[in-house]
């Protein structure tokens, strides 16, 4: 197999464009990011950018991946209640998602997974640490905590939908504690519900 030629990517060139691009996500929001404006503030031409990355959307996609946006990105803990552990971290993520100097950059992520599906991936697995929720869950289901055919995915998706709604909705304000959201969704067992 042959050897890829071209120029080398520069790790001090490739930390500049990923630290401005959050750094102009935060200040201006996804429909205002542009290559020029990251090039500009990362020292570097558009040539450059252009080489290692298609698109806007890819940079933001590589900068979810290196964890250089602030997200709740940790499994929930695993105390033996699965709904304790799933509030807490849904109230952890709801308090980094509301903090005013990401309420920008979360906005702007959500626009930018709409167009780009490597966006969409990484801000799940990042913001809403899907693999990591569905495993809770799991281990919930197994202990008898959620009713035995109760499938995760489902719950992850409207877990993590929570999430997003958030970040859609700042105007709307509290959506109340993250134990009634959780109360809501996650089913008990029936010897439980009775």
């Amino acid at each position: 197999m042959a050897e890829k030629r071209g120029p080398k990517r520069s790790e001090t060139a490739r930390s500049a464009i990923l630290r401005a691009t959050v750094d102009e996500l935060s200040a201006k929001g996804y429909e205002s990011l542009s290559i020029e404006g990251i090039a500009a503030l990362a020292g570097v031409g558009k040539r450059t950018i252009y080489r290692w990355w298609p698109s806007k959307g890819a940079i933001l996609a590589e900068c979810l991946v290196e964890g250089m946006i602030p997200s709740p990105s940790y499994p929930p803990a695993e105390s033996g209640d699965v709904r304790a552990d799933v509030s807490q971290w849904l109230a952890e993520a709801m308090t980094i998602i509301d903090a005013p100097e990401n309420r920008a950059m979360f906005t702007g992520l959500v626009g930018a997974s709409c167009d780009n599906p490597d966006v969409a991936r990484a801000l799940t697995e990042r913001v809403g640490s899907a693999s990591a929720l569905a495993h809770r869950l799991t281990v919930g289901r197994d202990a008898g905590q959620l009713p035995a055919d109760q499938p995760v995915e489902p719950l992850v998706s409207a877990l993590i939908g929570t999430l997003i709604v958030r970040i859609l909705s700042p105007a709307v304000g509290p959506a109340g504690p993250a134990s009634d959201v959780v109360r809501a969704l996650l089913p008990r067992p029936a010897v439980e519900a009775s």
